[in-house]
């Protein structure tokens, strides 16, 4: 009987296709191509680096002699090192200026330098501000739904039934607030 454990081939890098190198910061694990210094970060290994200030700290700062190529002039679509399906370009957290290939089963490829960029958008409050960012938007979308509803009712259309239960006019004080602040925000 054979006792020989079967182990994965090595990943190829998404860009240049050289055998990637692991390495491993603090408790993340990353693959990276030693020609083209692009970065391989598995899901589970990106959530400890934006959840641990000493590993962002421990990624370093980004290099000037090594920009990133995160431009979306010079995009190509790349596959995933770890089942080959084209990856999604994203802009991380829509904040960040930080552009990466994301395979939402596996994980983020950091082209070179672009690990580094997220770590000092991570360390100076970069989540937070995306936090924010996203309530700020979801509020703003939950108005704007209303005031499309709003918007229903007064050219007679459907409108959602929150919407028509303001036509009994005991409701009326407070549909013209709704109302209002659907029009005009809250100042």
């Amino acid at each position: 009987m054979c006792t020989s454990r079967i182990f994965p081939l090595p990943k190829a890098c998404p860009r240049c296709t050289t055998a990637l190198v692991t390495g491993a910061v603090g408790e993340a694990f990353l693959d990276e191509c030693p020609s083209c210094h692009g970065i391989w970060v598995d899901a589970q290994s990106l959530e400890k680096i934006v959840a641990d200030p000493e590993l962002q700290a421990a990624l370093g700062e980004p290099s000037a002699a090594s920009p990133a190529r995160s431009s979306l002039a010079t995009a190509r679509y790349v596959a995933c090192p770890s089942c080959a399906q084209i990856m999604n370009r994203m802009n991380f957290a829509r904040i960040s200026k930080v552009i990466v290939d994301v395979c939402r089963a596996h994980g983020t490829w950091f082209d070179a330098n672009e690990l580094a960029q997220l770590s000092v958008f991570l360390r100076e409050g970069g989540m937070a501000k995306w936090q924010k960012r996203h309530e700020e938007e979801s509020a703003q979308g939950r108005r704007d739904a209303h005031a499309a509803n709003v918007a229903a009712v007064i050219n007679g259309e459907h409108a959602s039934p929150e919407i028509e239960r303001c036509r009994d006019y005991s409701h009326a004080a407070d549909f013209v607030m709704q109302l209002a602040f659907a029009l005009f925000g809250r100042r």
